[in-house]
């Protein structure tokens, strides 16, 4: 069974997911605050995190991202929704509804164009923009928030691709004879193992 984590879960938990808010709301089942995840390295499948960044600050958004990172599998997923910073409504940008919550506040002003390139930043790859009109985990759909979606990479990770997007096929070999590598794209045939590749310097 996949393992999610929505984080900021508040007062809208998802099935099927371990919901996770710093304040206690039914259906929250882990409480604490993101920037120390306490799941293992590499333990979920999928990371959701809607309209929960923007309440920490910039400092602390990245330490989260590299969080989720860590504990995402290879090939893991995430998602991530925050309000549009010129877009989005005063009042709640400020928080001002809940004085008695600080996290409710907005701590960090984001666009779509700094949330692409802070999840980039952290490591995360196949960055995605969000279609908020059919993105399936949104329980409201404002015009004001905007979002990305990306996936964790990995050695296992067979997207090998060229200059026109198209897969590279890796030919077969006798590895007792003969060599290859990533640069070259083919097989050579080379007994000795003294051939190196002239840009990464592997043998051939």
């Amino acid at each position: 069974m996949n393992k999610k984590l929505n984080i900021g879960a508040g007062e809208y938990p998802l099935s099927g997911f371990i919901n996770m808010d710093v304040y206690e709301f039914p259906g929250v089942e882990l409480i604490c605050n993101a920037i120390k995840l306490p799941m293992e390295d590499n333990s979920l499948d999928e990371i959701f995190m809607g309209h929960s960044l923007e309440h920490n600050t910039m400092s602390e958004a990245r330490k989260i991202l590299k969080e989720c990172l860590r504990v995402l599998k290879p090939l893991g997923k995430i998602g991530i929704v925050v309000p549009e910073k010129d877009l989005t409504p005063k009042h709640m940008i400020k928080g001002s509804d809940f004085p008695e919550q600080p996290y409710r506040a907005h701590h960090s002003y984001w666009t779509l164009k700094m949330l692409r390139e802070e999840v980039k930043k952290a490591g995360f790859e196949d960055i995605e923009d969000i279609d908020i009109s059919t993105y399936p985990y949104l329980v409201a759909r404002p015009s004001w928030q905007v979002g990305v979606k990306a996936i964790k990479g990995g050695l296992n990770m067979k997207k090998e691709k060229n200059k026109i997007g198209e897969k590279i096929e890796i030919p077969k070999f006798d590895e007792k004879e003969n060599s290859w590598c990533k640069h070259e794209k083919k097989v050579i045939y080379n007994p000795t193992k003294k051939v190196h590749c002239p840009k990464c310097g592997r043998l051939l």
